[in-house]
C-alpha cells in the first residue's frame, strides 16, 4: 500500500480543534493527569455534583486505556472505485472522535469529559503525486493513528443511576493522518 504520512515537507499548515481545550504539552498530558471518575452533570440530590443540569445527570469514566492503534481506517476521500495511475489532494480533513457503539452520548462530549483530543484538522498539499496502480481499481484513503480508551457511562434517571452501557473511545492522535492508497 502506498502512502503518504504527513509530515513537514507535505503539510502546509495544520490546525488543532478540542472539545473542550486539552493542552498540548506532555506535562499537561490529560491522560496522566485525568481523576478516574469525571462526573459531567449530577442531580442535586447527589453528592458530589459539579453541575446540576434540571435533575438529570451522566457519570462517565475511563476503564482502561490507551492502547496506540496504527493507520485506522478513517474514510474514502475520492468517490468512485477508478482505475488511475495517481492521485494528487490538497485539501484540509477532519479526524474526529468515534465511539463503537451505541451509549446514550456523542464520542465529542465523552472526549471532553476525559480531556482527550476530540478531533484534529490537517490540510494538505501533496508536492507531486500518490502513485497507484493504474492496472487495479483504487480510491484514495485517509487513516489516522488513535488512541483507544474503553470507556462506561451511565445517567441518573429518577432517584437512582442506570446500568453502565460500555464502548471504545477512539482518540485521533494529533499529527499522524496518512493518505493511502486503497484495492478492492
Amino acid at each position: 500500500m502506498n502512502g503518504v504520512k504527513r509530515g513537514a515537507a507535505v503539510v502546509l499548515a495544520a490546525a488543532l480543534v478540542f472539545g473542550t481545550g486539552a493542552a498540548g504539552s506532555a506535562a499537561a498530558d490529560p491522560v496522566r493527569s485525568q481523576p478516574a471518575a469525571v462526573v459531567e452533570a449530577a442531580p442535586t440530590n447527589v453528592s458530589g455534583c459539579i453541575a446540576c443540569v434540571g435533575g438529570a445527570g451522566r457519570q462517565t469514566r475511563k476503564v482502561s486505556g490507551p492502547v496506540y492503534v496504527n493507520k485506522k481506517f478513517v474514510r474514502h476521500l475520492t468517490g468512485t472505485w477508478a482505475k488511475a495511475g495517481s492521485y494528487n489532494w490538497s485539501k484540509s480533513t477532519t479526524v474526529g472522535a468515534s465511539l463503537t457503539s451505541s451509549i446514550g452520548v456523542s464520542a465529542k462530549s465523552v472526549s471532553g469529559s476525559l480531556g482527550v483530543t476530540s478531533s484534529y484538522t490537517a490540510t494538505w498539499s501533496v508536492g507531486g503525486t500518490i502513485p497507484a496502480n493504474k492496472k487495479r481499481y483504487s480510491k484514495l484513503t485517509l487513516r489516522s493513528d488513535y488512541k483507544r480508551y474503553y470507556v462506561k457511562t451511565r445517567t441518573y434517571v429518577g432517584k437512582s443511576y442506570s446500568s453502565w452501557k460500555y464502548s471504545y473511545l477512539y482518540s485521533p492522535v494529533r499529527g499522524e493522518q496518512y493518505l493511502t492508497v486503497t484495492y478492492k
